[in-house]
């Protein structure tokens, strides 16, 4: 699977988690995400609500007005079965 936030590529940590730094300033992104078999759905989910399944790639615009905001991209396969990604994505003043 591919994501990537304001069309930037975004690599997966050894947890699993995608984490995103954006600017201070920013109130919201765009956040891709790409499946790359043929049989596979993704949809994203926030705060403020989801899409809908869609192949082989979903794209949701994304609310940046908390300091932390987290975001679930769900993969269903072809035999329905579900996995879930999780994107922190952090405005560069709050990073630790």
């Amino acid at each position: 699977m591919k994501i990537k936030v304001d069309d930037e590529e975004v690599t997966q940590g050894e947890d699993g988690m995608y984490l995103v730094e954006v600017d201070n300033s920013q109130d919201n992104s765009s956040l891709w995400a790409e499946v790359t078999t043929e049989t596979s759905q993704v949809k994203i989910k926030d705060t403020n609500g989801e899409t809908s399944y869609d192949s082989p790639s979903n794209q949701k615009n994304i609310s940046l007005k908390e300091n932390i905001t987290d975001v679930t991209v769900t993969v269903k396969n072809g035999a329905g079965e579900e996995k879930r990604i999780h994107s922190k994505n952090t405005k560069r003043d709050n990073l630790q």
